[in-house]
């Protein structure tokens, strides 16, 4: 296989977002009581209009009144001077039964639900109604991470491409589980091999929406594919398509090579989110947490994993892999 001419080998899986089957939290409705809900006492005072009284009725709207009436003793100006007369009506009431409690109860549950609610929704952006939630926490994460390794002796049944490929043919990449392997596994033999890694690139985003996660993952899938020029093996949703040049290493074919390894994920929640890889240590973190939240239930809806060369008589360089990828990293 000449210089320049790159096979790339993929495996992954895609399945519908576990979010969906999860209650959201949303806000709470509220509803003004309605008039039955208030207690109407009624009493009755007079008034002087000339040599008539005329009664006008007088409605407290409140909590239960006492039974304990009031006199309050006022001079009424009317026409006839000098007249003073007694109204009586019944105080509101300065004590709760337990039916009062149990409203002012269910009135602070809900202004206690509310208020936490509103701040829950912040999290996921201004506009948004309702946020779903998954142990990972809210929203879902699509990143990708990408290195280039140096693989002293690609037919070493140890090496990080032989590993990789023994792993790919192992899992069902039809099954949820089987990709969660895939992802996790391959998270740790990269982290095994870490002294190998010579640069990295790391791109993370968090979504409110799942399936806006789904859209970053499938756009970075169709990038991270062109980056070679054939497909050797193709384990993608179960299927098996391979193109492989020879299943026997060419005697000419050098054993040395530079290999690039990516990992694609959209992933429920924010844990997984890493926005600001700059660093080994950086890179590292970032392949743990994909490690241990790819395991965690059914969060993980979609990811694959990538690397080049893919077919055994397929080598790279250094100056190859960085004029392919060229937003890699130095570490």
């Amino acid at each position: 296989m000449s210089a320049g001419a790159t096979s790339g080998y993929r495996t992954g899986g895609s399945f519908k977002s576990s979010s969906h089957s999860r209650p959201s939290l949303s806000r709470p409705s509220y509803s003004r009581p309605s008039p039955r809900q208030h207690h109407h006492h009624h009493q009755y005072h007079y008034h002087s209009s000339g040599s008539h009284f005329q009664p006008q009725r007088v409605q407290i709207v409140g909590a239960r009144p006492l039974r304990t009436p009031w006199v309050s003793i006022y001079h009424n100006f009317s026409p006839q001077p000098g007249a003073t007369y007694v109204r009586t009506v019944e105080r509101p009431a300065t004590s709760f039964s337990p039916g009062d409690v149990l409203v002012l109860t269910g009135t602070g549950a809900l202004l206690t639900y509310g208020f936490v609610n509103t701040r829950n929704q912040r999290r996921s952006g201004p506009n948004s109604a309702s946020v779903d939630y998954s142990p990972l926490g809210p929203g879902a994460t699509a990143i990708s991470v990408t290195v280039s390794m140096n693989v002293p002796d690609r037919d070493d049944p140890n090496s990080v491409l032989n590993r990789l490929e023994a792993l790919g043919e192992r899992v069902d990449t039809s099954t949820r589980e089987g990709v969660q392997e895939l992802i996790s596994e391959t998270s740790i033999e990269l982290l095994r091999n870490e002294a190998l890694i010579t640069s990295m690139n790391v791109k993370s985003k968090h979504h409110s929406d799942p399936e806006e996660a789904r859209k970053d993952f499938n756009a970075q899938s169709v990038e991270n594919r062109s980056k070679y020029d054939r497909e050797a093996v193709d384990r993608y949703g179960g299927n098996y398509l391979s193109h492989k040049a020879s299943s026997v290493p060419s005697s000419k074919s050098s054993k040395a090579t530079v290999a690039v390894v990516n990992l694609n994920v959209a992933i429920d929640g924010d844990s997984t989110h890493a926005p600001k890889v700059k660093s080994r240590e950086n890179l590292i973190e970032a392949l743990q947490r994909i490690a241990s939240d790819a395991r965690v239930e059914d969060c993980l809806f979609a990811a694959e994993v990538i690397w080049i060369p893919g077919d055994r008589d397929d080598s790279l360089t250094r100056d190859e892999v960085y004029q392919r990828y060229p937003n890699l990293l130095m570490v």
